[in-house]
């Protein structure tokens, strides 16, 4: 199974965040629903009782400034 969710939590931002005001309101409004970090998830998809083979982290710094 493959999970992609974004986490908004862990937004670091390199230049001032007021440049990202546009993309902060986009996101919520996009992105509804509970977010969790990868560690959050994981540990429910363990209680669930799946095996985590691989994760990451996606997009990152170079996503977010495309």
């Amino acid at each position: 199974m493959y999970v992609a969710m974004p986490c908004e939590t862990i937004h670091r931002f390199l230049f001032p965040r007021r440049w990202f005001d546009k993309y902060i309101q986009w996101t919520a409004g996009e992105h509804i629903g509970d977010q969790y970090t990868c560690e959050e998830l994981m540990a429910i998809l363990r209680s669930l009782g799946l095996t985590i083979v691989r994760t990451q982290y996606t997009l990152g710094f170079w996503g977010k400034l495309a």
